[in-house]
């Protein structure tokens, strides 16, 4: 018996056709689309609703066809896809069922610049989640058993996670105390003023990011201890992670407050034991339609002199419509992509896959200069801003980015679903590869780096690689050193 198997979890003997079907439906939907699309001078905007349309109806599939071969919804690579979607779908799904207030990207662009971003956000969605299906069929279809858990292997969780989170927690109250008082004098964008040193400058926030991902492997590592000392590790764990989180809110950092919960959620949910859908459901909303357009608009003011509960309550009164004012946010980060499409070939040229290759050797820290090489435009993510808004870019702000036009800027048009379909077949394996198996510590690993990765959608590959070596592949490979040499004596 495999590992979905024991757990109630069905497992198709073969791959399912409505995934196949459903698939080749999409395909011809956006060839069509596409059609209507290109080559007309003036398209109508009604086809921004039809986009937008077809984005839920995809998204829809996806999530069916992976239940369909996995027999998981609740999994990492479903609030990937969910990212996905609001981060480049938000707006325009708003605009369809005409509740975009300000309208698409506040009437900045014309149709003829968006229909284009949202073609490429199609045909990458559909690309990213073939490659994801064929990783998702082989997974299934051939099990690989596997032992059970060894105390031996619980113990050097622990062990390790227990390092890590002592490594972590004095940079963290560093850290902690020097935003905070930052935060107290000035807004949340003076956070992204702070020149950010590299190298062993940058010593504290580097290590105090090793907190939650030590959490989580102190909360598997705790299931083989019995009684009040289990209970006191999964404490210390989730103290952990709501501080962290705790901190973020604090600093109105929306995304990275929410992420280190839902990778601990998960967790729980798979290993330890099953959260309510219901909790999971009304968790959601109000995360969207009450925590975040709350902060939205508190971050602008300094903290000194606020009541957080009066201008909490103030700041949601004066929003009319607080679940759309979070999606319309979200859903700007369209924005990068449109720009792109009009920036890239005419003012600077592809980068046939420099910035993927730039992005892998990231996982060196900086200081060993000889594997790091200047990009001739910068990251895409600094370039954007340079190149849109200098003055803002003089100041430290960001407008953040997409791994949609990311993929576009490397390969364009054509090479842009190849390297989707790539990441695609790379994050069901790593995530399946820790949801599927009985090592518990795999799974620890895959929480680990889905604690920052589920903000990529709307981010660059370059910066995400090094939190997959050090806060999720280094700590198993020592945990599973550990282990063996235990069991060797």
């Amino acid at each position: 018996m495999n590992v979905m198997e024991s757990s109630g979890l069905r497992i198709p003997q073969e791959f399912p056709r409505s995934a196949v079907v459903g698939q080749v439906i999409a395909l011809v939907c956006i060839a069509l689309y596409g059609i209507s699309i290109l080559g007309v001078t003036n398209p109508p905007y009604f086809l921004i609703d039809i986009g937008g349309a077809l984005m839920l109806a995809m998204f829809a599939a996806s999530v069916h066809s992976w239940y369909s071969c996995t027999g998981q919804i609740f999994h990492p690579y479903i609030l990937f896809l969910l990212s996905v979607l609001l981060f480049h779908g938000g707006q325009v799904i708003l605009e369809m069922f005409g509740l975009n207030e300000y309208g698409m990207l506040q009437g900045k662009y014309g149709a003829d610049q968006i229909l284009p971003a949202i073609l490429i956000v199609l045909i990458c969605f559909w690309a990213f989640h073939l490659g994801a299906l064929a990783i998702a069929w082989r997974t299934v279809t051939r099990p690989k058993l596997e032992p059970a858990v060894a105390p031996s292997e619980s113990r050097a969780a622990l062990l390790v996670g227990l390092a890590l989170m002592g490594i972590a927690i004095v940079p963290f109250l560093m850290v902690s105390v020097q935003l905070l008082a930052l935060r107290a004098r000035e807004a949340y964008i003076v956070l992204y003023q702070q020149q950010s040193g590299g190298g062993f400058e940058n010593w504290k926030l580097v290590l105090s990011g090793f907190l939650v991902p030590g959490a989580l492997f102190v909360m598997v590592g705790a299931q083989k201890r019995a009684g009040l000392m289990r209970a006191s590790f999964l404490t210390i764990s989730w103290l952990a992670v709501v501080a962290v989180s705790g901190l973020q809110f604090l600093l109105g950092a929306r995304s990275h407050a929410v992420m280190p919960l839902i990778a601990a959620t998960w967790l729980w949910h798979s290993r330890i034991r099953k959260v309510p859908k219901s909790f999971l459901i009304v968790s959601g909303v109000l995360m969207l339609g009450v925590v975040f357009p709350i902060l939205g608009i508190i971050r602008n003011d300094p903290l000194a002199g606020q009541s957080i509960a009066v201008s909490s309550q103030n700041a949601f009164r004066s929003l009319e419509n607080p679940l759309f004012a979070t999606l319309a946010d979200m859903g700007g980060s369209i924005r990068p992509l449109v720009d792109t499409l009009e920036l890239v070939p005419e003012t600077r040229p592809h980068q046939f896959g420099l910035g993927y290759l730039h992005a892998l050797l990231n996982i060196f820290p900086n200081f060993i200069e000889a594997l790091h090489f200047p990009l001739e435009y910068g990251t895409p993510e600094s370039w954007y801003v340079e190149t849109v808004d200098p003055e803002y870019a003089e100041t430290g702000g960001s407008w953040g980015y997409s791994f949609i036009a990311e993929a576009y800027l490397e390969f364009g048009w054509f090479g842009a679903p190849v390297a989707t379909a790539c990441l695609g077949a790379f994050i069901a394996w790593f995530t399946l590869w820790g949801s599927n198996s009985k090592h518990a510590i795999k799974a620890a690993a895959v929480a680990g780096w889905f604690t920052i990765f589920l903000h990529f959608p709307r981010g660059i590959l370059e910066s995400y690689t090094r939190q997959l070596i050090w806060f999720s592949l280094v700590p198993y490979a020592l945990i599973a050193v550990l282990s063996r040499r235990t069991e060797n004596r």
